[in-house]
């Protein structure tokens, strides 16, 4: 592949490293990059933002033995939403705890079998 490509990551793909305060105080990013054939490549890194969608798909991480479950079905939705044109965003429980819900107009839980009072609340 050659030229610069367009990529999207979704907030739920990150993940955490050592005791960040929250979201809103991230002052620098690793993006690290493996080898994947036996070439030489270069990676070059053009503008970031970030983008805030009004959907969001809730990935349940308490979900126990069904944890795998509750992560294959929000996939599937996040990507029958995607097929559909609507841009959603994946966040787990434990974000919409943290207020990460605020001026969003759907929140989608595709499939959550363990939801916190907090969750419920909201």
């Amino acid at each position: 592949m050659q030229g610069w490509q367009h990529v999207i990551f979704n907030r739920a793909d990150f993940v955490v490293e050592g005791t960040p305060a929250s979201w809103s105080s991230i002052d620098r990013i690793r993006f690290p990059v493996w080898k994947g054939a036996d070439i030489q490549a270069t990676v070059l890194l053009g503008a970031m933002k970030g983008i805030g969608d009004d959907v969001i798909v809730v990935r349940n991480t308490r979900a126990g033995t069904e944890a795998a479950s509750a992560k294959v079905y929000a996939n599937k939705m996040a990507g029958a939403l995607s097929r559909a044109g609507i841009d959603a965003g994946m966040v787990d429980e434990a974000g919409i705890e943290t207020g990460m819900l605020a001026g969003k107009s759907i929140v989608v839980y595709p499939y959550n079998p363990v939801v916190s009072s907090t969750e419920i609340i909201i």
